[in-house]
């Protein structure tokens, strides 16, 4: 009996270390499109952590000491990159060297499109520009760079985790399947509104536009941090006039009395758009959750019928 308990001790021990031995990756992923297509990739091993709440805007994010200590306990940190989360230029500096850091804006293949200038692109030539400020950080909007960034993850993981390597690979390939299908699906859906004009509310879905032949043709704010005044007001309401506008949309991060603002004595109506998933839970569906949504948002407000309640 006392050879069996030691015998039983042993293995349990022995399947302790094992476990604390080949623990999976702590990984922190910036914004929740990230989170997401990172909990793809790890389904089955372990969930990210996600550094900036689904609703809350990267552009007014800061990092609090209990973000800070996540970072620090980082295996992996994925982030767009000097681009978008500005805040975390500097507080990555700071980690050891033993923990990796992914800037997707960096990876090759990944296709990038310029800022378009002045919130107005009626006509606009912009051809795609180089990895500085006037990079447009949205680029999760475009399902073709989701799947690249999809399979870069897979190898990174893999480096840092050799025991799930081949875990990693077969999420991503089946995660790589369901993007292609995404992308084959949102083309046949947002065909109907190809050419209807439309006003976002700052320029978050250049990426989107892009990969399905949208025409929205300028955005009320500039700077989604700075209110825009009334000379800017009065120049989208002429826009609106003067190109048959269908739709103004808002965004759940940012003043929606702005818009109501900008709508009144027009015959244009509202929608929402939102480019993080605002009100979408954490895990390997929220992106697809996310372009579904945008898709459906775009429809609904786009389409013939009664003018949208505002």
């Amino acid at each position: 009996m006392f050879a069996k308990r030691i015998l039983i001790m042993s293995l349990l021990a022995w399947a302790l270390w094992s476990f604390s031995a080949h623990a999976a990756p702590n990984v922190v992923a910036s914004i929740a499109p990230l989170d997401s297509l990172v909990a793809a990739v790890m389904e089955g091993v372990a969930s990210p952590e996600l550094l900036i709440p689904a609703g809350a805007s990267h552009h007014t994010f800061t990092l609090k000491p209990s973000d800070m200590r996540r970072l620090l306990g980082a295996d992996l940190v994925v982030w767009i990159g000097r681009p978008l989360e500005r805040f975390l230029i500097k507080p990555l500096t700071t980690l050891d060297q033993t923990t990796a850091r992914m800037a997707v804006a960096e990876i090759s293949g990944v296709t990038l499109l310029p800022v378009r200038q002045g919130g107005v692109w009626i006509n606009s030539k912009d051809t795609p520009g180089r990895l500085n400020n006037t990079i447009d950080p949205h680029l999760w909007l475009n399902p073709a760079n989701a799947r690249v960034i999809v399979r870069r993850l897979a190898q990174r993981l893999a480096k840092i985790d050799a025991t799930n390597a081949r875990r990693y690979k077969i999420n991503a390939d089946q995660t790589i399947k369901r993007l292609s299908q995404l992308d084959t699906q949102l083309k046949r859906t947002l065909a109907p509104v190809e050419h209807v004009p439309y006003i976002v509310f700052h320029d978050a879905y250049h990426y989107f536009e892009e990969r399905y032949g949208l025409h929205s043709v300028g955005s009320i704010t500039t700077d989604p941090e700075v209110s825009p005044g009334a000379r800017r007001i009065l120049e989208i309401r002429e826009l609106i006039d003067s190109q048959h506008i269908r739709c103004v949309f808002s965004e759940p991060q940012f003043q929606p009395a702005l818009v109501s603002t900008v709508l009144e004595n027009t015959d244009a109506r509202r929608g929402v758009l939102d480019s993080t998933g605002a009100g979408i839970s954490p895990g390997p569906d929220g992106y697809f959750k996310l372009m579904n949504h945008l898709a459906n948002s775009l429809i609904k407000c786009l389409q013939t019928g009664n003018k949208a309640d505002r």
